[in-house]
């Protein structure tokens, strides 16, 4: 099963990714014995589901997320440390020596 979180109107979006789903895993394009289905909730319902697992009332199965749109907060890059930011230029030095190095070796053949 495929399932898709949306931010709202998931009954819009299911009709909007059915063509999609349609031609990517339709009749004679997945196994007959495990066909993906398509599911599309919206966020809250997500909430709802992940809090009933967390009482135990309900056992999720999940072999793959991929978040195609993550929230603004989680997109910031974080800040480096001094001592990573070291790390960071002293790596580059030395990379930048050798390839330095490799292009006098290949000028020489």
């Amino acid at each position: 099963m495929l399932v898709v979180v949306v931010e709202r109107d998931a009954d819009v979006w299911r009709e909007r990714l059915k063509q999609t789903h349609d031609d990517l895993f339709g009749v004679g394009k997945n196994d007959p014995l495990a066909p993906v289905q398509l599911e599309v909730i919206d966020r809250a319902t997500a909430g709802a589901l992940k809090r009933l697992a967390e009482a135990g009332l309900i056992h999720p199965s999940v072999r793959a997320t991929r978040h195609l749109h993550p929230a603004a907060e989680a997109a910031a890059p974080s800040t480096l440390t001094d001592e990573e930011k070291q790390k960071i230029a002293a790596a580059r030095e030395r990379a930048s020596r050798k390839l330095k190095v490799a292009r006098l070796l290949a000028a020489e053949d």
